[in-house]
C-alpha cells in the first residue's frame, strides 16, 4: 500500500476522504498487515505504548473537524505528533522514523474506521471547522513577512524560507538553480506572496546561469506583487515546516566569520571534534538545498 503515493494524490482533499478511499479499497485484513509490516520496525522503547497512542487518536477521532482537515497539513500535524513520541522515549528520530510512525498512525485510523461503522458515518458527515486552525495558527508565521519560498516533498511542505524583500531572497537560490537546474522529483520549490497567497513555481528556466535571473521571472513577480520592491525588510528566516523549529541561516560575511571565531576558539579549548560532530546532525539551509538538488 503506496501511503506516499495516495497523499499526494488527495493533496487539497480532506484527510476524511483520504481515510475511505483506504477503506473502500483495501480489505481489513490487508490493513491490518499493513500496519503490523511497519509496527516492527518501531524502536524496543515502543513496546507496550501504542495503545495508549492509538487510543488518543480514537479520541481525536470522535471529533468531526478531526477529518474535515486538509490531507497535507493533516500529515504534518501527525509528523508533529509523531516526533513527540521519539523525543517522549528518549529518541531522536530521522526521516525515516517519522514517516513510518505517521503511517502507522493513518493505518490504524483506517482500520478503526474500517471495523466500526459509526465511525465510517462520521467521517462521511464531517461538517464541522477545521480541528487544527488554532493548531497551525500558532505555528503559521507568514502573515508577519511579505514573501515565502517553499520546499514542497510530494506536494507536502517541508521547509519555508520567509521574508520581505523578495530580491535577496532569490538570491539564496540563484546558485543552486542556475548551475544544478530543477530540484530533485518530487521536491518542488515555490514562490508565495502572503498578502495574497499567489504564487510561482521557481524553476530552472528563470536562472539562466549562476549569476542571472531572468527578467520574466521579475515580471510574474509585479504582476503579484507591484510594489515588492521595498526598502525596509527584516531579516530572512528558515524555518521546519514540520516541527516549526527556526534552522541556520547564515546571510552576512559577519555570520560566517563568527562561526570560524568559534571554531578556532573549540581547537584552543579541546571541543573542537564535539563542535564538529554537533554540526555534522545540525540541519541548515544548505544542508536542506542539497538534499533537493541531490
Amino acid at each position: 500500500m503506496n501511503l506516499e503515493k495516495l497523499i499526494n494524490l488527495f493533496s487539497g482533499r480532506k484527510f476524511g476522504e483520504f481515510i475511505l478511499q483506504i477503506i473502500q479499497n483495501q480489505s481489513l485484513n490487508s490493513i491490518e498487515e499493513a500496519g503490523n509490516e511497519k509496527m516492527v520496525l518501531l524502536p524496543t522503547q515502543f513496546e507496550g505504548k501504542m495503545t495508549y497512542i492509538f487510543g488518543e487518536f480514537i479520541k481525536i477521532g470522535e471529533e468531526k473537524s478531526f477529518w474535515k482537515n486538509e490531507c497535507s497539513e493533516t500529515y504534518i500535524f501527525l509528523t508533529v505528533k509523531a516526533r513527540e513520541y521519539f523525543l517522549q522515549n528518549g529518541i531522536n528520530p530521522n526521516e525515516k522514523d517519522l514517516i513510518n510512525m505517521v503511517h502507522i498512525i493513518i493505518l490504524s485510523l483506517a482500520y478503526y474506521a474500517h471495523s466500526d461503522d459509526k465511525v465510517r458515518k462520521n467521517i462521511e458527515n464531517a461538517i464541522s471547522k477545521s480541528f487544527f486552525n488554532k493548531f497551525f495558527k500558532n505555528r503559521d508565521i507568514s502573515k508577519n513577512y511579505r514573501w515565502s519560498i517553499i520546499f514542497k516533498n510530494n506536494s507536502i511542505p517541508q521547509y519555508e524560507m520567509l521574508g520581505d524583500n523578495v530580491i535577496r531572497m532569490l538570491g539564496y537560490y540563484m546558485i543552486t538553480l542556475g548551475e544544478q537546474g530543477n530540484p530533485s522529483k518530487p521536491w518542488e520549490l515555490f514562490l508565495r506572496c502572503n498578502k495574497n497567497g499567489k504564487g510561482i513555481q521557481l524553476t530552472k528556466e528563470y536562472f539562466p546561469n549562476s549569476n542571472k535571473i531572468k527578467n520574466e521571472l521579475f515580471d510574474k513577480i509585479k504582476e503579484i506583487d507591484s510594489n515588492y520592491q521595498v526598502d525596509k525588510f527584516k531579516k530572512e528566516v528558515f524555518i521546519s515546516r514540520i516541527t516549526g523549529e527556526y534552522i541556520k541561516l547564515k546571510s552576512s560575511f559577519a555570520e560566517y566569520e563568527n562561526e570560524f571565531q568559534d571554531d578556532f576558539e573549540s581547537m584552543d579549548d579541546g571541543t573542537f571534534e564535539e563542535r564538529e560532530m554537533e554540526k555534522e546532525k545540525e540541519m541548515t539551509f544548505f544542508k536542506a538545498l542539497n538534499n533537493i538538488f541531490k
